[in-house]
């Protein structure tokens, strides 16, 4: 019963520590995403990146509210040309994404 407990209570810190990460990354402007992705060296990590950020980020906002900073790398993207998945996976856990996210985001056809 003891570790049950310890796993539970380990499950609820990361379900906490995943909702304060998803509110700092939503509290982030398009300039500070777009600023933090261009300093990104690998041209197709960035791409990939810019992709992710885009989607878990940037999607959802309807077209009067839309933010375009990342359309010009999100529009480069093309299926034959991924990233390495653990460039893609290190740069997504410096941008602040936690492991879990980071690791599932970071996988070819987690992409969209």
């Amino acid at each position: 019963m003891p570790s049950e407990r310890r796993k539970t209570r380990k499950d609820n810190m990361k379900i906490k520590a995943g909702i304060e990460w998803g509110k700092n990354a939503e509290s982030r402007t398009p300039e500070q995403w777009k600023a933090e992705i261009e300093k990104i060296e690998d041209k197709h990590t960035k791409i990939q990146v810019a992709c992710i950020a885009w989607w878990d980020f940037f999607a959802h906002r309807k077209v009067s509210e839309e933010w375009t900073h990342l359309n010009e790398l999100r529009d480069s993207w093309k299926p034959d040309q991924n990233a390495d998945e653990n460039k893609v996976y290190q740069t997504l856990l410096d941008l602040g994404y936690p492991r879990k996210i980071a690791k599932k985001r970071s996988i070819g056809r987690s992409l969209v």
